[in-house]
């Protein structure tokens, strides 16, 4: 729901992979594993598989998108 939201509010939702990649860095490996949380990595692939209705949602709700 971030991701819709962030674009509906005519942000960039591309800039979450960013993101997420940089928290990877900055996160041990098997963090996952002993969390509630999914680790960056698996953050990154599902909102990859996000990214196309975000960017309809952005286009449908931002006049100046470019």
């Amino acid at each position: 729901m971030g991701l819709i939201y962030m674009a509906r509010a005519c942000y960039n939702p591309e800039e979450a992979v960013a993101l997420w990649q940089r928290m990877g860095e900055a996160l041990p490996k098997d963090a996952e594993f002993l969390s509630t949380h999914p680790a960056s990595e698996s953050r990154v692939h599902a909102i990859e598989g996000w990214m196309p209705e975000a960017m309809r949602e952005r286009e449908k709700h931002c006049t100046r998108v470019g």
